[in-house]
């Protein structure tokens, strides 16, 4: 996505297309979290329930020795069975 790996378009299925198109700027303006064959590494996941129909999510990762960090917001989809898109996404770099 950001990092160029993958289209933006696999995010259709589980993001708001808000997010999607946020992503994808990202992506086209070069964004400084893109890729440039440093090793990342995921350090810690927190997840937190807010209310009936959602989470937030919190992660911070190491790139180039530096640690980053990102937030998400996820709400159910009702469907059978229900599934989750993110709504909201804010990368902190």
């Amino acid at each position: 996505m950001i990092d160029r790996k993958r289209p933006v378009s696999h995010l259709a299925q589980c993001t708001t297309p808000l997010v999607a198109d946020h992503v994808a700027l990202l992506a086209q303006r070069g964004h400084r979290g893109r890729s440039t064959g440093e090793h990342r590494r995921l350090l810690r996941v927190h997840v937190r329930v807010s209310d009936n129909a959602g989470v937030e999510a919190f992660c911070t990762y190491e790139r180039g020795g530096r640690v980053l960090a990102m937030a998400a917001r996820l709400d159910t989809r009702p469907g059978i069975p229900p599934s989750w898109v993110c709504t909201t996404l804010r990368l902190i770099v």
